[in-house]
């Protein structure tokens, strides 16, 4: 059968809620924007588009939402219906400026984009989903403490998340709306050591609202100058745990794969391999 495309985030959660549900931490990254959009967040001036599969026998198992300026997110789909979507979005005039997808969905779909519209596309970045087994704080531990953070950090906040936003390549519509919602809903974990030398926090994780369950944590930022010293560990350990501590039934987070070692971090702390991801532009 074919896509079904729609505008109507409500529409489209009462068709693909069932299937996201069905794994909540494989598909955090669409259960968390459906709810902010449910919830009436905008992510730009522009509409977002949604869009589900259905099988012939009338089983909903695929699922699409673009938000521009951001790339099309395809949760997840059977691979004989990646390039159909393509081409429905194709035959829509609807334009995607990139996709997020696992591995073979991502490149399947980029061909296809570029056998229709002659884009190019190339590989922005590719990423590893992990879930959080048991969680194992680092050994040894760094000096110092995780607290959240407050008002007073809304600054140093407001630094790192652009400093990480500039250095991986996101895009951010709004950060100063993002800080302030953050620390409404105590979002951001920082770090202290009253030994480093550092009048303020040498860390940062933060974490999502749960969604069906699931927190995600990140985004993750260690200024260059306390780098290797163990303070990336910890507060991304403490974060889990407090995530853990307030409820959450699934904890995971994404790795950038072009950084070995914060794979073998998460690793060490208990974090498994989900799935592989990449997130592909087009010219």
């Amino acid at each position: 059968m074919p896509w079904k495309i729609t505008s109507d985030p409500h529409e489209h959660a009462a068709a693909v809620l069932p299937l996201l549900r069905s794994d909540p931490q494989r598909h955090t990254l669409a259960l968390t924007v459906l709810e902010s959009l449910q919830d009436g967040h905008a992510y730009s001036a522009e509409s977002p588009l949604f869009a589900h599969w259905t099988d012939s026998r009338g089983t909903v198992c695929g699922a699409a939402v673009h938000t521009p300026p951001h790339e099309l997110l395809l949760s997840t789909a059977p691979a004989h219906s990646i390039a159909p979507l393509a081409e429905a979005l194709y035959e829509a005039g609807h334009a995607v400026g990139g996709i997020h997808a696992a591995r073979s969905a991502a490149e399947t779909f980029a061909r296809r984009h570029a056998e229709l519209t002659g884009a190019a596309w190339r590989t922005f970045a590719r990423h590893r989903l992990y879930r959080l087994r048991t969680l194992l704080p680092p050994e040894p531990a760094p000096t110092g403490r995780a607290r959240l953070a407050t008002g007073a950090d809304r600054a140093l906040l407001r630094e790192w998340l652009d400093a990480f936003r500039r250095t991986t390549g996101q895009i951010n519509a709004d950060l100063e709306r993002d800080v302030d919602r953050g620390l409404r809903r105590g979002a951001y974990v920082l770090w202290e050591d009253p030994r480093s030398g550092t009048a303020g926090p040498v860390s940062m994780a933060g974490r999502t609202e749960p969604a069906f369950g699931t927190v995600r944590i990140g985004p993750l930022f260690t200024p260059a100058e306390h780098r290797r010293r163990g303070y990336g560990a910890a507060v991304v350990a403490a974060a889990s745990s407090m995530a853990l501590a307030d409820g959450a039934q699934g904890v995971v987070l994404f790795a950038d794969l072009d950084n070995p070692t914060s794979n073998h971090i998460y690793q060490r702390l208990g974090y498994a391999p989900v799935e592989d991801r990449l997130i592909v532009h087009f010219a």
